[in-house]
């Protein structure tokens, strides 16, 4: 045993072989302690973690398309407006039915009170309380996106809110590129309406 101790990778380095030894020696005659229960439950366990991990990548896989979807499908919207008003509405509208949530709105005001640095997206799940920028607008929010978008207007610094009942809708752990890439279209409409309402 102390041996055993001090060498805790024994059975896994010569397990082929001593099942081997075990499959030749199953007389009862033979005072030898059996180890295949301790193999079957180690190949079991491995099997548990693969299948546990498979299930994670799977489901991360599944994650990842609908939101490639929802993306897709905003991005479109989006490009499809045809004026400022139809823009906006897009947003608080046809928004949050694709990325089924709450609300969606657009702010001109405050966007440094939300992120810091370099930061363009901010993930925050399983809230307390409704943020602040929902209220009036919806109730029990506990999960948000916020996107930060930048103009040639300084004056004119905005980020998209997304806010959804749903605890786990958003959180920090979720993949961003996509949403760095609908930032990026956000943008470029933005940047196009804000043109066109200048007198």
């Amino acid at each position: 045993m102390e041996w055993l101790m001090v060498n805790p990778g024994f059975f896994d380095e010569y397990s082929e072989e001593i099942r081997d030894a075990l499959n030749q020696t199953r007389s009862f005659d033979h005072p030898i302690l059996d180890l295949r229960d301790y193999l079957l439950r180690k190949l079991q366990m491995d099997i548990n973690a693969l299948q546990a991990r498979e299930t994670e990548l799977l489901k991360a896989a599944r994650d990842n398309s609908i939101i490639h979807e929802q993306i897709f499908s905003a991005t479109l919207a989006i490009l499809q407006a045809v004026s400022f008003d139809t823009f906006i509405e897009t947003i608080t509208t046809k928004l949050t039915e694709i990325f089924n949530i709450e609300v969606s709105i657009l702010f001109f005001e405050g966007s440094e009170k939300v992120f810091e640095a370099d930061n363009r997206v901010i993930l925050a799940a399983d809230l307390n309380t409704t943020p602040k920028f929902f209220e009036g607008l919806a109730k029990n929010i506990r999960s948000c996106a916020y996107l930060k978008l930048k103009t040639s207007d300084a004056s004119q610094t905005c980020f998209l809110a997304l806010g959804s009942v749903n605890p786990r809708a958003f959180h920090p752990s979720q993949g961003t590129e996509f949403l760095y890439f609908f930032s990026d279209i956000l943008e470029v409409c933005l940047e196009k309406w804000l043109i066109e309402k200048k007198p």
